[in-house]
């Protein structure tokens, strides 16, 4: 539908969104946000994700802790600096996707800086991930839950949403919260 995608096109062309494919290391990463914000067109940094960092792969003389230890500090220290929020996704232990339940901090992989570092952590989970068996109508809304495992500056708890994978949609399902 062309004439819908053109529109849309239209209207996010007056936003501030820059997408940035091309910056693999650490370095370029800050250098392009930097300039963005001095620009004025970021508010808020996405970062997909954490295992993209050509620094994990290509630094042979650290072990790779220390090299995420490296880049969430940094950018820790640049979020503060810019003043911005920056928002990294990161990849679970495949452990805790083989048991099929609800994840927990330690689940993070190299875990230790990343919790360290982190105001936030946000995990998504599924349930009906899990359940390879049942055929689900890719249109109906499944649930999931937006589980807050660590909030520096507020409440944990988990927030039911509803999702719709074939837009990879989330949904508002309850406005409650079960908090801890």
């Amino acid at each position: 539908d062309w004439d819908a995608f053109n529109e849309a096109q239209g209207e996010l062309d007056d936003l501030p969104i820059c997408l940035d494919d091309f910056s693999r290391s650490l370095d370029d990463i800050v250098a392009r946000m930097t300039q963005m914000v001095k620009r004025g067109k970021c508010k808020i940094a996405f970062i997909d994700y954490l295992g993209l960092f050509r620094d994990c792969h290509d630094d042979g003389n650290r072990k790779l802790y220390q090299t995420i230890g490296k880049i969430t500090g940094t950018l820790k220290a640049v979020a503060k600096r810019l003043g911005i929020p920056i928002v990294l996704l990161c990849q679970l232990n495949r452990d805790q996707a083989k048991d099929g339940r609800e994840p927990e901090l330690y689940d993070l992989r190299d875990s230790g800086s990343i919790e360290q570092d982190a105001d936030i952590v946000l995990f998504l989970y599924r349930d009906e991930y899990y359940k390879q068996n049942e055929e689900k109508d890719a249109d109906s809304p499944n649930t999931a839950e937006v589980i807050i495992a660590k909030n520096r500056h507020g409440s944990l708890g988990n927030v039911k949403v509803g999702w719709i994978g074939r837009y990879t949609k989330f949904l508002t399902v309850d406005k409650d919260r079960q908090e801890e």
